[in-house]
Parts: structure tokens; sequence; C-alpha cells
């Protein structure tokens, strides 16, 4: 590989000795084979970046810096060719990271050794794969978190840690760029990202999403390094257990389940008692999510061993408040997978009768068996493993808790994206609805009766899913428009995912949180970024906005368009300054942000050139979802 400049510097020409610069003879013969290695680069360069960009890696932000060093005669530094002589010498990790230095911080359990990276200009110190919980391995898997221990010595902060035990097959279901693919039980770890010199600074913590099934912080859309320079906070992203390995509940203390929720809560805790070390303040702490992450934080506001732990929340397309048999499966799912193991045969007795041989068999289960079964439920049921109550971590249905009940979170922002819906469709039928065709629907009846058989397959009875699809269903068969497009079509059977998944249940918990008196600011994001991997019929579906609040289109400009970039901006200093103040910028908007009310659900529209201010989406639909939900309930 190519050999570093002798202390960074070239030989001057007027002071050449045969040891330190050669002849000129050797300087004129090299001048031509030197000439001939830049173009040869140059296409490598060229060729790589673009094999890349079409195979969706992130590698434009290092082009100019490539280049650059390329004309300089500086080839060490192009595409991140470093001397691996020395790890203090390293200069980058995952192509684009520019390592300036490296790092020792000491926390309240022991040393980590991190980073410093140059994050468009700002100086932020990186820790990765930061312990919280001991590893939920043999004995202590599918139990309660278990803190970390105190450690000697200097622990390595400097790479991604492994995902959570997933499925492989549902691993790769979003199109993310995945940095550590080793699943492991191993898996209890968090990241952070800091700007040096931080003092006292709002600390934004993310949960992931994932159906509570899939994701981990080791993919690039979770890296906070842009959201903790552009927005100047401490962003913290965590791991929790997933799948059968978080959401197992045997109604006992052994496997008392909610364990991914137990985890996460523990991470709180841990970030609580150890951020100061890295700049942050303990009590100024804001949890953000989308999805599952979104839902989690909804319990975690109402469960006591985490509510204390952090001011304000953002929720983001996703809420607690899902009907009630979403939250009511866990004896379904754990009585299939012991049988499947061979722990348990259905009879007169529920697994939840006699619990403790179960667990005994439970435990003796080697893991790979344990992992085939998780896998064979996946196939049955891709959302198979949820949050379960009442249990041990969260006593009552959100909706079950009345005005008496005390929240520490006054100040919430939550929201949705234009059509959620679209991609829960198309992966629920990922053949009929696929990225970008829709079925030749052409009459009202023909996607009502579409989608009375989706809620049959479902498990719904089909009197309900027929009262569902012509209640929230509507159409005209005499508009000709419409009944000729398809698409229209498509996006009404996606609205109806959309309003019974996403927009009505935040409704509901909206409608909570006022009658408990805080302060809830709603959005509609509805910005299609130019690099949408959804076909136009999805328009802006769910997970879109992430990346827009994680800061890629100022990560990767290439990618991405001015209103994309303007748009991620906004979001960042909007979600940053709610997490130091619990209120809403007075700039950036066409008009004052306002608090969302019961009478009417004002949302603030975020969209290049049309940053306004609405009312009531979906509302209709919405009311309803209200009736068919009391008759479900």
């Amino acid at each position: 590989m190519f050999q570093r400049k002798r202390n960074g510097k070239k030989c001057p020409t007027n002071h050449c000795d045969d040891n330190d610069c050669g002849n000129n003879n050797d300087v004129n013969n090299s001048s031509i084979s030197s000439l001939i290695l830049r173009y040869f680069l140059l296409i490598l360069i060229v060729g790589v970046i673009v094999y890349q960009a079409f195979n969706n890696y992130h590698v434009i932000t290092y082009v100019s810096h490539s280049v650059k060093s390329f004309f300089r005669g500086d080839f060490d530094n192009i595409i991140g060719i470093v001397n691996n002589d020395d790890d203090d010498d390293q200069n980058y990790v995952l192509g684009e990271t520019q390592i300036l230095r490296h790092m020792v911080i000491r926390t309240r359990l022991g040393r980590l050794r991190g980073f410093v990276q140059n994050v468009n200009g700002v100086e932020v110190q990186t820790f990765l794969s930061v312990p919280f919980g001991q590893p939920p391995i043999d004995k202590l898997r599918f139990r309660r978190t278990r803190p970390i221990r105190k450690w000697t010595g200097i622990k390595d902060a400097t790479e991604f840690p492994s995902p959570c035990i997933q499925s492989e097959y549902t691993q790769r279901l979003f199109p993310v760029h995945i940095i550590n693919q080793n699943v492991s039980e191993d898996c209890l770890y968090l990241n952070i990202w800091s700007p040096i010199g931080s003092r006292n600074k709002s600390v934004m913590v993310l949960i992931h999403g994932g159906l509570f099934t899939i994701g981990s912080i080791s993919v690039d859309e979770y890296d906070g390094r842009m959201l903790a320079a552009h927005g100047d906070v401490v962003v913290v992203t965590i791991q929790y257990r997933l799948g059968i390995f978080g959401f197992l509940d045997l109604d006992s203390d052994r496997i008392p389940g909610n364990m991914g929720l137990f985890d996460q809560a523990m991470a709180l805790k841990w970030i609580h008692d150890n951020i100061r070390y890295f700049g942050g303040n303990p009590n100024s702490i804001t949890l953000f999510g989308t999805s599952a992450g979104s839902i989690s934080i909804g319990f975690h506001m109402f469960a006591s061993p985490a509510q204390r732990l952090f001011q304000r929340a953002i929720l983001q397309s996703g809420s607690p408040m899902l009907l009630k048999d979403a939250f009511t499966r866990g004896e379904i799912v754990a009585e299939k997978f012991a049988e499947i193991i061979g722990c348990y045969e259905k009879g007169n007795e529920t697994i939840y009768d006699d619990p403790e041989p179960i667990i005994d068999c439970i435990d003796q289960t080697p893991f790979e068996q344990i992992y085939k079964a998780q896998d064979e439920i996946v196939r049955d049921n891709p959302v198979p493993f949820m949050p379960t109550i009442p249990s041990e971590y969260i006593q009552n249905l959100i909706g079950d808790y009345n005005e008496s009940t005390k929240i520490w979170q006054k100040q919430v922002l939550m929201g949705f994206n234009l059509n959620e819906g679209a991609l829960m469709l198309h992966l629920s039928y990922p053949k009929i609805y696929t990225r970008h065709d829709v079925p030749k629907h052409r009459h009202l009846q023909q996607v009502r009766q579409s989608v009375v058989t989706m809620g049959v397959d479902s498990g719904l009875k089909e009197s309900t899913s027929t009262a569902m699809a012509n209640l929230l269903i509507r159409g005209d068969d005499h508009d000709q428009e419409e009944n000729n497009n398809p698409i229209v079509w498509a996006r009404k059977v996606a609205d109806l995912f959309s309003d019974v998944m996403f927009v009505c249940p935040t409704y509901q918990f909206i409608d909570k949180l006022l009658s408990l008196n805080t302060t809830t600011y709603l959005y509609l994001f509805a910005q299609r970024s130019k690099n949408s991997k959804w076909g136009e019929w999805m328009q802006v579906t769910h997970h879109d906005e992430i990346n827009f609040i994680m800061g890629h289109p100022l990560r990767y400009p290439l990618f991405y368009n001015d209103d994309d970039r303007n748009v991620s901006s906004v979001m960042i200093k909007t979600w940053t300054h709610f997490a130091r103040t619990g209120e809403m910028p007075e700039t950036y908007f066409n008009e004052k942000w306002q608090p969302t009310t019961m009478e009417q659900k004002k949302f603030m529209q975020l969209k290049a050139g049309n940053m306004r201010m609405g009312n009531n989406f979906h509302n209709e639909s919405c009311d309803l979802y209200n009736l068919l939900a009391d008759y479900l309930n």
C-alpha cells in the first residue's frame, strides 16, 4: 500500500539528497509513472463511487476530500486508505468518518476509549458499544435486565455493537445500511455523540423501531453525529432485546415479559447516572423514537421504572393506544413457542396455570432451538411480539389511567407521516402491493372486498372486517376519474392502515395527555425525499422522517436536493429546540406552531415551501374508527 511522506512534507527541489529525495533523473522518470497512477486512481475512485451509489452505500460525503487529496498527490487520504501500523494513526472509520484523535473518558463504572470526529466543522466526541446491562445470556436469558458491573482497564468504544438476536428473514425489510450484521445475545449497548466542550447540554435518547422484532442502532440511519453537531445536543441511541428474547411473557418473576422494555429502562438509568461525563444534563433528557420506539416511549411515561428518568417525549409514528388486542397476545405467542420447543402441551390448563416447570424446560433448551422456534413464529405472523399488558412493567392499558394519574413529562411532541399505511400495506402484501405497482382495482366494491379478505387473514371475524371496510373505505362508483386510477384506490386502502395503526391511536393518546395537563404539539411530515426508495403511490410513508431528523440530507448532500436539506435542517433545529425548552421555535415556519387541542387537532405540516398549520387530518375517519374500536373492545 502507499507509504506516507516523511514528516508529512515534500522535499524542496533545491535541497535533495540521495537518501531523502532521490536524484533528478529518478524524479523525472517517476513523474510519468505518477501521472499514469493518478489517472488510474481517478478512474478507480469514480468507479467505486458510481458502483456504491447504485448499491445504496453512502460514500458521497468524502468525494470532495478524495478529489482534493488526489490532485495534491496525497494518496494516503484517498477513499480512506490508511497506514494500519498504529491504531492511533487511523483517520477513517466507515469510509467517511474522519477521526481526529482518540480520547478516554472516566464514568462511574470505568474508563472508555472513544474518538473525536469532524462533523461539518464541529468536533464531536463519539463512544460506540457502551455497555449498560449484563449480557442476557445463559441463565440471564429471558430475565429482567441486570446493570453492568464496574470494569477495570480501558474499554474500547470505537466500533458499532452487534444487533440483538433477530430473524435474518426480517432483518432486511427496510432499506437501511446495516453497519454490523453479526447478531448476538450480548447486545445491551448504547452509542453516544457529544460536541466537544459540552457542559450541561440537553440530551436526546433515540429508541429505534422495528415492530419489536427487528432493528438495531448499528445502522447508518441512526448515526447521531449530525444531530449532535447541527443541533448542539448530546445524542444517545440504545439497543434492547427483540422478538421472543425481549417479549416472551410467562407471567412469572423468572420470565416476567417485556424484557425489552426493562432493557430500555436500564439504559435510561445508565444515561441518567453517567451522561454528565459526556457533557450532558441528566435533568434535561428527551426520549424520541419512531414506530415501536415511539410506542415504547408512551409506555415509559406511565411505567414506574422509567417515568422519572426523562423530562420530555417525542413520539414519531407510533402510539401506545392501539386496539386492546394488540397488547394482550402474550399468552397465545408463549403457548405456541413452548409447544414448538417441546415444553408445553396444550390442554385444559393455560400456560400461566403452572409456569415454573415450563420455565425449567425453557432454561434447558439450547439457543439454536429457541432461535429456530422464533423463525417459525415469524413466518406465520410478521408481528407476533408486542409488549403485554397488564404486566410487571406496566400495570394498565393507557386508556385505563384516569385524571388522577401523574406523569412527569409536561411537554410532548407527536406526529405521523402523510401515508404511513403504504409501507404497512406493502410489507403485509408484498406481491400484491409492490413498491412500484398496485392492483388494478376499478370499483369501490372490489376494494372493500379486498379489505375484508385482509381482515380475515389477520384474524378478524368476517363480520368485523366487513363493518370496517364499509365504514372506512369510501368512494364514488360514478366518479370515472377515480375509478380509472388504481393508485387512488391503493391509497384509500393505505389510508385505512394509516388511520387504524397510526393517526387515530395518536389522536387518542393526545386526548389522554391533554386530560393530564400536558402541552402537546402535533406535526404531519409530508416531505418526499429525492432519495426515496418507495414508489410514487406510497408518497411519504412510515419511517421516512427519521433520515431528516438524523441529518442524512446534510451528511450526504449529493443524494438529496435543496428542499430536502432545508427541511432536514429545520427539523433538527425544531427537535433540539423542543428538547431544550419544551416549546416550538418561532422561526422556520410560515406561522406560529400552536399546541393541539381536543376539539381541534392542530398540526404543523413539515414540507418544503409549505410549513403551515392545518387542522383535523383524517379526523372524520378517526371518528368512525373510534366507533369501531369501542365495538371491538
